[in-house]
């Protein structure tokens, strides 16, 4: 099933309604060497015309490989050169068309980001490779430059071959994704779910001073945070500490719940209005060093630093809670947690001048299915906690959902402005209206549902 449906989409790709609206991943390369366009049928149609190879960037804004790339690889001189002269150079947002992301990594066989794809004009793949350096991917777009032009019967037919071989793909999500903690809660698994959800709120992966969750490295024991947090981990993951609070009225859950729901409302949306932006970037500036990125800059801190804000005292406290090491820079776990109360003190002054910092930069998508996610996490928490704040941002978020995304005359949703909404956008907006109507028992929600279910 899985290798037909590929099959068929692949052979109508270029036929397909795929809207070309530019995503700020796109947006953001343009003056850039390479001659970057975002998916659309006029890029496709170009690929055609001028039997070049398309050279396919899969790739998520907030991800630091990405980033790596785009300030690396991508900006080297011969490599720019080589690609605007013998390829159609093309970024795929995985947020913007998640459906194609999930196609061409179930191909590559991962669906780990950045991917990098080398197709036919007709849009099949015959060369994927994940992130790289400037040398290597010099390599390869010689060898694959070489053997479109000398070689291409054989390309052509390794790319029909890779289409019809199809492997299954590998998972990127956040460790005991949110989806699977939710079904153990409801279906009976409830202690394995209700553990989990204690230890994942006790790793690094969870913001112990700002709320929130960020995304993973690809080895799901080692907890280790990619910093990047995304707007659908933030609503599922709130969503699963509130049921688990309401199961089991441990407090523990129902602090991580507003934790994390409180920072979608502080930082992933213009103040106290709209829609709530995809996600933030994993990289940020380092503070007093000009120009210098890292991973985890915003978050991340060392013993002297401690010292020197919160005095040796203070500092001591907070180094055991969260078994800071001298010499490097530490994401926030909590390794002695009966130290907590006698810290709260220090980590509100640590958030203070953590907010002080270089802010990472946001995907300022507002995208159909993840705003709707986080209606629905808000909603539910405004209804069972009786919190009027919470509902004021789901309102907020749903206004420019049913005023901007939905189109009342033709019934018709779009995932972004100028994007073709996916089923699962509909399907979570569907849910959305629902879940305001649990909350407010306003019809006008229930005949929206109503509406986007017919549809």
């Amino acid at each position: 099933m899985l290798r037909r449906a590929l099959v068929l989409s692949l052979l109508i790709l270029s036929g397909s309604a795929l809207f070309g609206a530019e995503s700020r991943l796109v947006s953001d390369q343009q003056g850039a060497p390479i001659r970057w366009s975002g998916w659309s049928d006029a890029v496709l149609a170009r690929a055609k015309k001028e039997q070049k190879p398309l050279f396919v960037f899969v790739a998520a804004f907030g991800s630091h490989d990405t980033r790596q790339m785009l300030r690396e690889a991508f900006l080297n001189g011969e490599v720019a050169e080589m690609m605007n002269a013998y390829f159609v150079p093309v970024i795929l947002d995985a947020r913007t068309r998640p459906d194609l992301a999930r196609m061409y990594g179930a191909i590559a066989a991962t669906t780990d980001l950045p991917l990098n794809l080398i197709l036919t004009p007709e849009g099949k793949p015959f060369v994927s490779f994940g992130y790289t350096g400037t040398a290597e991917l010099s390599r390869q777009l010689v060898i694959q430059a070489n053997r479109w032009k000398d070689e291409r019967a054989a390309v052509l037919a390794e790319a029909e071959q890779k289409v019809k071989t199809v492997a299954p793909a590998t998972t990127h999500e956040i460790p005991l994704r949110a989806s699977a903690l939710l079904a153990q809660l409801r279906g009976g698994d409830r202690d394995a779910a209700v553990d989990a959800l204690h230890k994942l709120a006790a790793s690094a992966l969870y913001d112990q001073l700002g709320g929130g969750f960020h995304r993973a490295a690809n080895d799901a024991e080692r907890r280790e945070p990619m910093y990047e947090k995304t707007l659908a981990d933030q609503a599922l993951l709130a969503t699963a500490y509130l049921e688990a609070w309401q199961i089991t009225h441990d407090d523990a859950f129902l602090r991580v719940a507003r934790a994390t729901l409180d920072f979608v409302l502080r930082d992933l949306r213009a103040p106290n209005s709209g829609p709530f932006d995809a996600g933030e970037e994993a990289d940020s500036l380092v503070p007093g060093e000009g120009p210098v990125f890292a991973t985890g800059a915003f978050y991340t801190w060392d013993a002297a630093e401690l010292e020197r804000l919160l005095g040796d005292e203070a500092a001591d406290k907070v180094i055991r809670l969260y078994g800071i090491e001298r010499g490097a820079r530490h994401a926030l776990a909590l390794h002695q947690p009966q130290l907590l109360g006698e810290a709260t003190p220090s980590l509100q002054k640590m958030l203070e001048i953590r907010q002080k910092r270089p802010s990472p930069f946001r995907d300022d998508q507002a995208l159909a299915g993840d705003n709707a996610l986080m209606i629905s996490a808000l909603a539910r928490a405004a209804a069972v906690l009786r919190d009027e704040t919470y509902l004021r941002g789901a309102l907020s978020a749903a206004t420019y959902l049913t005023t901007k995304l939905w189109n009342a005359q033709t019934k018709t949703l779009a995932r972004a402005p100028g994007v073709v909404a996916l089923p699962e956008d509909y399907t979570f907006a569907v849910q959305a209206m629902l879940d305001l109507f649990d909350a407010t028992y306003d019809v006008r929600w229930l005949d929206l549902a109503l509406a986007m279910q017919t549809r």
